[in-house]
């Protein structure tokens, strides 16, 4: 595999153990660009972290991150959150 970023439909975590991200990488004349989860990232950054899938798995990908997955780029207000308590019905 190369290091310089090739046009292509791949996956990658944002973070250690986070959800899969869609990648898209493609050429625009002399300049390669890459989306990463619906935002434009550095394909070369990327790339190294990528991995391969079909533009079918992408646009399924794509179309359920779009609807179901929280944005992981946003910060998450826990104050907003349910406390985490046991199950106390077998007792």
């Amino acid at each position: 595999m190369t290091d310089q970023a090739q046009p292509g439909h791949y996956y990658t975590r944002l973070i250690r153990g986070g959800p899969k991200v869609p990648v898209h990488i493609w050429l625009d004349g002399d300049t390669t660009r890459a989306v990463a989860g619906g935002k434009s990232g550095d394909a070369d950054k990327l790339y190294p972290f990528c991995t391969p899938i079909t533009e079918a798995e992408y646009d399924r990908m794509v179309g359920y991150n779009s609807t179901a997955m929280a944005d992981i780029n946003e910060p998450l207000d826990i104050g907003l959150l349910r406390p985490v308590t046991p199950n106390m019905k077998g007792k």
